[in-house]
C-alpha cells in the first residue's frame, strides 16, 4: 500500500498586508495493486490586522482545503472515496518585540459531506478542531513552546492533547546558513494512544543556488571591475574611506557598464559622508537617484541623506526623508535606522514624547538599539519621567555591545543610572551603594571614566565616607582636564575635613584657589576664531571633495 501526493503552490502579496495563495494537489494511491488518483484545490487568504510596537503584530488567515475541487479516489468496482473538505481559521500574533508568539487554529471538518456518506446519522454533526501554540523566545536563538489540541469527535473528552517544545537555531556555527534543532513532547489524553517524543535536526548544506548563479555570472563578466569592487569593499569595511573612495570612483569612470554601479555610486557617496564631505555626498546620493531610479540601493542612499540633513540641522528635509523611508517596500533595518534619526530630530525640537515613541520602534537585534534606548532615557528625563528613563537605561546595560561605540553608550548608561540614584530621582533602597556599584562598572579605558570618578567622589561625600572622598579626589587630581583637578581638590579637602585634618584640607583648597584664579574664560574673539577655523576646515573638505 502506498499513498503519494504531489503539490503545486503559488502565493502573492498584492497589497500591503494582504496575501492570497492556492495549492493544486494530485493524489495517487496504490491499494494492493489497484491504482486510484484524484485532484484537489486549496485556496487561502491572509491579512495583517495590526502592526504596532505596543499592541503587537496580528495576522488572520482563512484556508479552504479541497475547495470546489476535491480528490475523489475511484476503484474498479465503482466505489469512490472522497477526501474531506475543511475550512481553517488561523490567527498568528507576536508581542513584546517578537519575543512572544501565539498561533491558534480553528478548523471545521468535512463541511460539504452529505448524510449518505456516513454510517451513523450523528456523524454528520459539525466536526471541529481547535489547536493552539504559545512560544517565548528566551534568547534570539532559543524558543520554548506550549501547545494543546481540542475537538468534538468524542463529546466526553474534548481536550485531546497538550505538549511542550524547545528549539534552537544557531546559524553562526554554519557560516550563516540555517542550523536548528528542536524537541517536542506531546501528551495524549484520549483513547489508548501513547505520548509522543519528537526530535529533529535541520541544516542547510552546500552553497545556495543563487550564490552559485552569482558566481557563475561574475566569471562571465570582466574580472577587472569585479576585482576593484571587492578590493574597494574590503578597504571600506576596514574604515579606510579615503582609499576605497578612489577605487569606487575609478570603477564608475572606467567601467560605466559595470552591473553593480548603482551600489558603487552609493558606497562612493557613503565614503564621502564618513569623511564628513557632506555636500558632495548629497550630490552623489542624488546622482544615484537620477541614474538608477529602480535600484535597491536607493533606500540606503535616502538614509545617508537623512543622516547628513540631521547633522546640518535641516529638520524639514529630515522629516521628508523619514516619510520616504517608512513607506512600504523599505527594509525593516533601514526603517529602524530612520526611526532612530527622526527620534533624535524630535529631541532637538524638544518633542520628547514623539521621540520616545520612535525609539521604541527600534528592535533589540538592530545595531542602533542601545543608542535608541539610551536616547529614549534622555527624552524621558527631559519629560521628568525618571522611572521610564531607568527602564530604558537598564535595557542598554542588558544589551550585548559589540562595537566600541556600543560599549561606550553602555558605559554612559551606567553613568546616568549612577546620577539618577545619587540625585534620588526614583524610590530605591540603599541608592548610594547601588550607585557606587553601577559607576564602578565603567572601565578605565572609557571616555566616561573621569565622569564616573567625579560621581563616585560626590557619592562618597553624600555617604560621608571620608576615605573614599580622599581616594576619588586624588584620582581626579591626576586628570589632565583642569576641571576634574579642581573638583578632585574640593572632594579630597572635604574628606580631610571629615577626618579632622584641617591643615591638609586648607593647603589643598589654597593651591586649587591660586590655580583657579589664573584661569580665564575664553573670550568672544577666541570663540569666533575657533568657529572660523572650523568653517575653514569644512570649506577645505568641500573643495577637496569636488
Amino acid at each position: 500500500y502506498s499513498n503519494n501526493s504531489f503539490l503545486a503552490t503559488y502565493s502573492i502579496n498584492p497589497w500591503n498586508g494582504l496575501s492570497v495563495g492556492a495549492n493544486v494537489d494530485y493524489v495517487i494511491e496504490n491499494d494492493f495493486g489497484t491504482n486510484r488518483s484524484g485532484l484537489g484545490l486549496d485556496l487561502g487568504i491572509s491579512y495583517r490586522l495590526l502592526k504596532n510596537p505596543f499592541f503587537g503584530t496580528h495576522l488572520l488567515g482563512i484556508n479552504a482545503q479541497n475547495f470546489l475541487l476535491t480528490p475523489t479516489l475511484k476503484s474498479d468496482d465503482g466505489n469512490s472515496e472522497k477526501y474531506s473538505s475543511n475550512i481553517r481559521f488561523t490567527l498568528f500574533s507576536t508581542y513584546w518585540e517578537k519575543r512572544i508568539e501565539s498561533n491558534f487554529d480553528y478548523c471545521l471538518k468535512d463541511y460539504t459531506a452529505s448524510s449518505e456518506e456516513y454510517s451513523y446519522p450523528d456523524s454528520l454533526k459539525g466536526k471541529w478542531e481547535f489547536t493552539g501554540r504559545v512560544s517565548y523566545n528566551v534568547l534570539q536563538m532559543l524558543k520554548i513552546s506550549f501547545l494543546f489540541g481540542m475537538d468534538n469527535y468524542d463529546p466526553d473528552n474534548t481536550f485531546k492533547y497538550f505538549g511542550i517544545g524547545m528549539g534552537v537555531n544557531i546559524p553562526s556555527v554554519n557560516h550563516g546558513r540555517d542550523f536548528s534543532a528542536a524537541y517536542q513532547y506531546t501528551g495524549v489524553t484520549s483513547g489508548d494512544l501513547r505520548n509522543y517524543n519528537t526530535a529533529y535536526l535541520r541544516a542547510e548544506l552546500g552553497r545556495h543556488r543563487e550564490e552559485m548563479y552569482a558566481r557563475k555570472m561574475s566569471r562571465k563578466l570582466d574580472a577587472a571591475p569585479n576585482e576593484l569592487y571587492m578590493k574597494a569593499l574590503t578597504l571600506y569595511s576596514q574604515g579606510k574611506y579615503w582609499e576605497s573612495y578612489f577605487l569606487f570612483s575609478q570603477i564608475v569612470n572606467e567601467y560605466p557598464d559595470f552591473f553593480r554601479n548603482d551600489w558603487v555610486t552609493y558606497f562612493a557617496g557613503n565614503c564621502q559622508e564618513n569623511m564628513d564631505m557632506r555636500e558632495i555626498a548629497l550630490l552623489s546620493f542624488n546622482a544615484l537617484r537620477m541614474e538608477f531610479p529602480q535600484s535597491t540601493a536607493l533606500a540606503a542612499a535616502d538614509l545617508g541623506s537623512m543622516r547628513i540633513y540631521y547633522r546640518n540641522g535641516d529638520y524639514p528635509n529630515v522629516e521628508r526623508e523619514f516619510r520616504i523611508l517608512t513607506s512600504s517596500g523599505i527594509p525593516d533595518s533601514i526603517q529602524s535606522s530612520a526611526c532612530f534619526i527622526m527620534g533624535q530630530t524630535h529631541i532637538a525640537q524638544k518633542n520628547y514624547q514623539k521621540a520616545v515613541e520612535l525609539f521604541k520602534r527600534v528592535p533589540p537585534e538592530h545595531p542602533d538599539y542601545v543608542f535608541a534606548q539610551h536616547s529614549a532615557a534622555i527624552a524621558s528625563l527631559a519629560n521628568n519621567n525618571a522611572t521610564d528613563a531607568v527602564a530604558y537605561l537598564q535595557n542598554c546595560t542588558g544589551a550585548i555591545a559589540v562595537t566600541n561605540s556600543q560599549k561606550e553608550i553602555v558605559n554612559r548608561s551606567y553613568l546616568y543610572l549612577g546620577y539618577i540614584l545619587y540625585e534620588g530621582l526614583i524610590s530605591e533602597d540603599r541608592p548610594l551603594s547601588k550607585a557606587v556599584s553601577l559607576l564602578r562598572k565603567i572601565p578605565q579605558n572609557s571616555i566616561y571614566y573621569n565622569e564616573a570618578l567625579l560621581a563616585l567622589g560626590w557619592t562618597a561625600i553624600k555617604a560621608q565616607q571620608a576615605g573614599d572622598c580622599i581616594t576619588m579626589g586624588q584620582a581626579l587630581q591626576n586628570c589632565k582636564n583642569p576641571v576634574f583637578y579642581f573638583e578632585g581638590s574640593l572632594i579630597s579637602a572635604y574628606g580631610y575635613m571629615r577626618q579632622g585634618n584641617y591643615s591638609q584640607a586648607k593647603d589643598l583648597l589654597a593651591d586649587a584657589s591660586d590655580k583657579l584664579a589664573n584661569l580665564t574664560p575664553p573670550s568672544e574673539d577666541s570663540l569666533a576664531l575657533q568657529r572660523q577655523k572650523y568653517l575653514d576646515v569644512r570649506a577645505s573638505y568641500d573643495f577637496l571633495a569636488r
